[in-house]
């Protein structure tokens, strides 16, 4: 049995709620991105049967669905984070991610971030060039913008520009 959060496009009017078909019982859902004459939705689908599936149906209303769901994501836009009951995540400004298990208390930072170097091989292999510089995202500015979010799923933006002082060089390799 498995529980998690469904994403669908549907062609939806002003109002509608979303039901689970056994039961007819509302489900809670939350409103995404509209692209074209379809809108994104993404909803709480609980109980799915282990190699199942399980069947839901909206209706068009004019009145918002009311419904109360426990598992709320609490996002925070301006402060680029977001926690669950579970994890507490925040954006920093390099663009990397600070993540704290509320669980365990242990707290993992830095993650997510870029790094190149050179390659001095061709198509297929990779060399080490003679001379390298290693550079990383560490020190950008990230440019970060909260996209969507509500009760169910967050989603952020996050922009970053790599800058190194690269040079084309052509080597030869004596192997």
């Amino acid at each position: 049995v498995k529980s998690q959060v469904v994403k669908i496009a549907l062609k939806i009017g002003k109002g509608f709620s979303l039901y689970e078909a056994d039961s007819d019982k509302e489900v809670p859902f939350q409103i995404g991105e509209k692209k074209g004459d379809l809108t994104q939705i993404y909803f709480w689908a609980d109980s799915i049967p282990g190699l199942g599936y399980k069947t839901f149906y909206y209706l068009n209303k004019n009145k918002k669905a009311n419904f109360s769901y426990n598992k709320k994501l609490k996002v925070y836009p301006e402060e680029n984070r977001m926690e669950n009951e579970f994890l507490d995540v925040k954006i920093e400004d390099n663009g990397t991610l600070t993540i704290i298990d509320k669980k365990t208390g242990r707290k993992f930072e830095n993650i997510g971030y870029f790094q190149d170097g050179g390659d001095a091989g061709d198509t297929y292999n990779y060399s080490y060039p003679a001379e390298d510089e290693i550079i990383t995202s560490l020190n950008s500015k990230a440019r970060i913008k909260a996209l969507e979010y509500g009760d169910l799923i967050a989603k952020f933006k996050i922009e970053i520009s790599l800058k190194g002082n690269r040079k084309c060089l052509s080597q030869k390799r004596n192997l």
